[in-house]
Order: structure tokens, then C-alpha cells, then sequence
């Protein structure tokens, strides 16, 4: 996924897991539990405009973190298969941050 730089503007590229979701995609910002999110996820808060390469294309897209009940139904549904989600939550709540959990969307018809 490239974002673009909060503080910056220059473009910024990660490679990430994702998961369909419905018409979507979800990516998690993990950063392995640490105390802080990633940078990718500040980027996504002040533009939501980023662009993911599914095969083989570059797709633009919009991004935005879940929050609430969304965030909650999308735990339920990644979690059974993704169970590092979890140890991740617990992690990053301990140190008092709320994992974030992106979902992205196809500026065009599909991806």
C-alpha cells in the first residue's frame, strides 16, 4: 500500500497482509504490538486518498480506520482465522492504544 506523507507528502510504500472484506480491504495496523501505531496509519488519518498493488495492478483507493461496532465485527470475522489479531489487541491495549483496524476501498468499480 503507498500512502501519502502526513508531515511530508511524499509518497510512502509497505508491504502489508491484507483480508478481503466483502467488497473490501483490511489491513491491521499491528506495528507487533508496539506502544504506537504505525506511521502508515497517521498517513491514512490526515489523507485517505492511498493505492494497493493486487495483482500485479496499482488500484487507487480510499482508506479509513474503523472504529466502534464496525471495528468490533470486523475483529469477529478476521480473528478466527488471523489469532495473532488478538495477541496484537491485547498488546497494544496494554500499553493504551486501540488497534487499528483499516479498511480500504477501490476508487474505481473493483480491485
Amino acid at each position: 500500500m503507498t500512502t501519502i506523507g502526513a508531515r511530508t507528502g511524499v509518497l510512502r510504500t509497505v508491504t502489508l497482509p491484507f483480508w478481503a472484506v466483502d467488497d473490501r480491504v483490511g489491513v491491521c495496523g499491528s506495528n507487533a504490538g508496539a506502544a504506537k501505531d504505525p506511521h502508515w496509519v497517521g498517513n491514512i488519518r490526515a489523507d485517505s486518498r492511498c493505492w494497493v498493488d493486487l495483482r500485479r495492478r496499482r488500484v487507487p483507493a480510499l482508506a479509513r480506520v474503523s472504529e466502534g461496532e464496525e471495528r468490533e465485527v470486523l475483529f469477529d470475522r478476521i480473528g478466527p482465522s488471523h489469532p495473532h489479531l488478538h495477541r496484537y489487541r491485547d498488546s497494544a491495549a496494554k500499553s493504551g492504544r486501540e488497534l487499528p483496524l483499516v479498511v480500504i476501498t477501490a476508487r474505481s468499480a473493483q480491485w
